[in-house]
């Protein structure tokens, strides 16, 4: 008799460790986690979307996406895209402030001296 209640024990307590053990690897938030995209860092489950935004593996858009720049790259390459391409990014700039500046001329004359200031000659010696 004594023997069947341990063994109902032994059961009860391998189904409980078992449920734990899947909780744990699934869908427990506190769980440690490595990241997904193979950084060494480890985190709490909860903590996965956070570190998402800081991963230095993480695919991000370059900075100068909004001027037409199109390249993707690790956050942890960017900086060096940033520096290599520094006279591509400097023509979208510059491509945009003509653009605008153009527009500012037509809608505003009064924007015209300003935008396009007259260089006064250099004075004769």
């Amino acid at each position: 008799r004594e023997r069947e209640r341990n063994r109902a024990n032994s059961v009860e307590w391998f189904s409980l460790v078992s449920k734990m053990k899947e909780h744990h690897e699934t869908v427990c938030e506190k769980y440690p986690i490595s990241c997904p995209l193979k950084c060494p860092k480890k985190f709490a489950r909860a903590e996965a979307e956070e570190h998402k935004k800081v991963c230095l593996n993480a695919v991000v858009q370059c900075e100068f996406e909004s001027f037409g720049c199109n390249k993707k790259s690790k956050r942890k390459d960017l900086a060096r895209h940033v520096k290599s391409a520094v006279f591509e990014h400097l023509a979208l700039v510059k491509g945009r402030v003509a653009l605008l500046t153009e527009h500012l001329m037509k809608n505003d004359p009064a924007l015209r001296n300003l935008i396009t200031p007259v260089c006064p000659e250099p004075e004769s010696e």
